[in-house]
């Protein structure tokens, strides 16, 4: 009986955790997307503004982090570089 209860329980346990890892993976996708757009926004608007490369960085990195708390989302510091540079690199490649 008691092995039964386990079994039961393991069952419950895995679908439970195969739940939490999809709504998460969405979750962190929706948190990416959204983000990513924020990014792309803030470099596009910054792409011709008569600031240094490090200045623009910072303006966007603000952007970004701005966004972000206003939305009530804790974003690394690490995330952020990660969006801009990925923008960054698509605004090159599109203006070459």
């Amino acid at each position: 009986m008691i092995q039964w209860l386990k079994n039961i329980f393991n069952r419950a346990m895995k679908m439970l955790n195969n739940v939490l890892k999809e709504v998460f993976n969405k979750g962190v996708k929706v948190l990416f997307a959204t983000l990513l757009d924020v990014a792309m926004q803030s470099c596009k608007t910054l792409m011709d503004a008569d600031l240094s490369k490090e200045d623009k960085q910072k303006q966007a990195f603000n952007d970004i982090k701005t966004y972000a708390k206003e939305k009530g989302m804790s974003v690394s510091a690490n995330l952020i570089n990660i969006l801009i540079e990925i923008c960054v690199a698509y605004l090159k490649k599109l203006s070459v």
